[in-house]
């Protein structure tokens, strides 16, 4: 299927911006200037600032338009970007129908200084005179006036003036000189321009656009199609080998491989030999290496025994540190119970422990620790070692009754294990006994 040929794009439809501009502003007055004809000037110049000034210095004094005095115009024209609406485009027409002023003509002052410059006449330059000649006429120029200054003094001005400004906006004659040569030159560089303008312009006229949009779309195909053949390219590669190797068979390559394992077998053994050869073997006879074969399985034979006995040995002392405890004798002379037991028993009965499960919470708790009680002692004689305790505290308050000759009675009826019990304490300045009954 052929592609369609793409011909020569059309030419872009001129917005309403530049149609108005051309429609109004297209001549030019020196006598009433607008803003529109400076924005007019400078789309026709493709938007060049420098080419800009060059159209419209003709029209004005010279130097007195720059181009930080056109940015502002160029500010406010990319502002209108919606001029489809009635009031944008309303305010577009006012913007270039405005007369184009000069701020920096008010800045200058009246009479910067008294002194007479005499105008120089610029020199004409004929087509055949080069521009050489000219700067060295204007240079020499300068130098017979830099040779005669002017002798009178500049006038006092007003007290109000900024000396600064003066001085910067100040005339001189070496300031008009250097404008005339700057006027002179710009006016030969846009003659010259101009010239080069018109050159392309022919040269474009002679090309035919048809032709050379032609040679850019063969160049696209061509490029497309040589794409096209290096993965065609490697695709036949690809068949070509599937194709050989369906052509020599399974049985083929099989046979291929086998005559290859040979030749690295054979290779092996010729290496092997001649290593072999050229290490130094020491003989044995045969009986006496049977006989370290058997010594040595023997001994192995052993030394694998011995290797179980280790480990069964390991196992079984694992087990005996697991079941071994720290075994705790609570009996004196295996009668009475000791002095930390009777402290134990006596802790869980100042704490409300029942007397039933004293001894369970006893064998309880050493386990715990990793301790095993040799005799627990059971719940009638913790019973008997409370009432021990009862007999020692009545002893304690009678001797304190005994001991003191001013004492405070104090009664007090609790219940313990459904058990009403009646106390009585003996108080004195310092201390306070009781005993139960």
């Amino acid at each position: 299927m052929k592609k369609k040929r793409h011909s020569a794009p059309a030419p872009m439809k001129k917005g309403i911006a530049r149609q108005h501009l051309i429609d109004i502003y297209s001549s030019i007055d020196n006598q009433n200037l607008k803003i529109g004809h400076i924005l007019h000037l400078f789309l026709e110049n493709n938007k060049s600032v420098a080419a800009t000034i060059q159209a419209v210095s003709p029209l004005l004094p010279f130097g007195t338009l720059t181009p930080n005095k056109l940015k502002p115009l160029i500010n406010k024209l990319e502002c209108f970007k919606h001029l489809g609406r009635e009031n944008e485009k309303d305010e577009f027409v006012e913007f270039c129908a405005r007369p184009f002023m000069m701020s920096s003509m008010c800045d200058l002052p009246a009479s910067p200084t008294p002194m007479d410059v005499s105008p120089t006449p610029q020199p004409e330059l004929d087509e055949g005179n080069s521009f050489e000649g000219s700067a060295s006429t204007i240079c020499a120029m300068e130098v017979l006036q830099t040779n005669h200054p002017s002798t009178q003094d500049p006038l006092p001005g007003p007290s109000n003036v900024n000396l600064f400004r003066l001085f910067r906006n100040e005339v001189t004659p070496r300031k008009v000189k250097l404008k005339r040569r700057l006027q002179f030159v710009s006016t030969l560089r846009s003659a010259e321009k101009k010239k080069f303008h018109t050159r392309v312009t022919v040269l474009n006229d002679k090309i035919d656009l048809q032709k050379v949009y032609q040679i850019k779309y063969l160049n696209q195909n061509i490029r497309r199609m040589k794409q096209s053949m290096k993965k065609k390219d490697a695709i036949i590669t690809l068949l070509k080998k599937e194709v050989r190797e369906m052509e020599q068979g399974p049985g083929r390559s099989s046979e291929y491989y086998l005559k290859q394992l040979q030749r690295n077998h054979e290779r092996l053994k010729i290496s092997y030999k001649l290593k072999r050869k050229a290490r130094e073997v020491e003989t044995v006879s045969k009986d006496k290496f049977l006989k370290l074969q058997t010594y040595l399985s023997e001994k192995d034979e052993l030394i694998r025994q011995y290797e179980n006995e280790i480990c069964e040995l390991k196992e079984k002392l694992a087990e005996i540190e697991k079941e071994k405890t720290k075994q705790i004798e609570t009996r004196k002379d295996r009668k009475t119970y000791s002095t930390d037991t009777r402290m134990l028993v006596y802790d869980a009965i100042v704490n409300q422990v029942p007397t039933q499960n004293i001894p369970i919470m006893m064998d309880s708790h050493s386990k715990r620790m990793g301790e095993t009680l040799l005799s627990v002692p059971h719940r009638s004689s913790v019973e008997q070692m409370a009432r021990e305790l009862n007999s020692i505290a009545d002893l304690k308050t009678a001797e304190l009754a005994m001991r003191t000759k001013d004492l405070t009675l104090g009664f007090d009826a609790t219940t313990q294990e459904g058990v009403h019990i009646n106390s009585v304490h003996l108080t004195t300045k310092n201390d306070c006994e009781g005993c139960c009954h």
